[in-house]
């Protein structure tokens, strides 16, 4: 059964599909079915010598099946964690750069409304790609606090500034110029987070600093785990401790973010409701 699907887009430059990202989330039983029957596709075992011209993929990548014709295959709408650049896809691929993937994908819908015409190609894809990096540089910063020299030390706090000069947000994530990453600090903890937050451009940041402390993060779109949730993030107007599911503890982004800034694990207010910063 076709239940790995190689996602790509049409590039104008070169006449070909390019590769993006590989998506197994999103699909029920049921649809993973009926796809196999609807998908009129063409065997090809993995073999790069019977890639077809349209297709542009690394030689690790290449499929059990293609399809016969791209520009009538479905138009389906990815939703992923953030954009990177990967050698292993050839969307966006220069001498300069790795191709643009997507990290955690799942199928958010499909659309038949689309064609291959209307879907993102990858003009659209490199827009977003900078946009998405310009919102936020996060190697830069990583670098500039594993190798703290005075030029990456001013490189990372410029940017940061920069970043913090943007538009008004859902809640504002203050960064601590002596946050130690890849500490346990939240291990174990598997938090959920409302879609309200996912959405918000100033997530990554919030998302970043919880998996650089050993937390488990999950929500739409982010990474599937079999952990069962141990915490969630309470926004409005989910004010009330009580509203959140069984044997689940809220959290507030002012407590995690305290408690990331301070080294510690800060004591939770009896009776208290846990509202996220606006």
């Amino acid at each position: 059964m076709m239940s790995v699907f190689l996602m790509g887009a049409f590039d104008p430059a070169i006449d070909q599909f390019c590769t993006v990202t590989k998506c197994a989330n999103g699909f029920d039983d049921r649809t993973l079915l009926r796809l196999q029957k609807q998908l009129k596709m063409i065997k090809i075992s993995k073999d790069y010598s019977k890639v077809p011209s349209w297709l542009n993929v690394a030689r690790s990548m290449v499929p059990d099946f293609v399809v016969a014709d791209p520009k009538a295959a479905p138009v389906w709408e990815i939703t992923g964690a953030e954009f990177s650049r990967s050698g292993f896809h050839t969307a966006g691929t220069t001498t300069d750069h790795e191709g643009i993937s997507i990290r955690f994908p799942r199928v958010t819908r499909q659309r038949p409304d689309k064609s291959w015409k209307e879907a993102t190609d990858v003009p659209r894809l490199e827009s977003l790609f900078k946009a998405s990096r310009s919102q936020s540089d996060w190697s830069r910063k990583l670098e500039a606090l594993s190798n703290p020299s005075p030029a990456n030390k001013r490189a990372a706090q410029r940017d940061e500034v920069l970043a913090s000069a943007k538009k008004p947000r859902l809640f504002r994530v203050r960064e601590s110029a002596q946050f130690n990453y890849l500490r346990p600090l939240l291990e174990g903890f598997v938090i959920n987070v409302p879609g309200a937050l996912i959405g918000d451009e100033s997530f990554q940041m919030l998302y970043r600093r919880l998996v650089a402390c050993g937390a488990v993060v999950t929500g739409d779109g982010l990474r599937e785990t079999t952990k069962p949730v141990t915490h969630t993030i309470v926004v409005p107007p989910n004010t009330n401790p009580a509203s959140s599911l069984d044997g689940v503890t809220p959290l507030t982004v002012d407590w995690l973010e305290k408690s990331i800034n301070e080294g510690k694990l800060q004591p939770l207010p009896a009776n208290q409701p846990q509202i996220c910063e606006m």
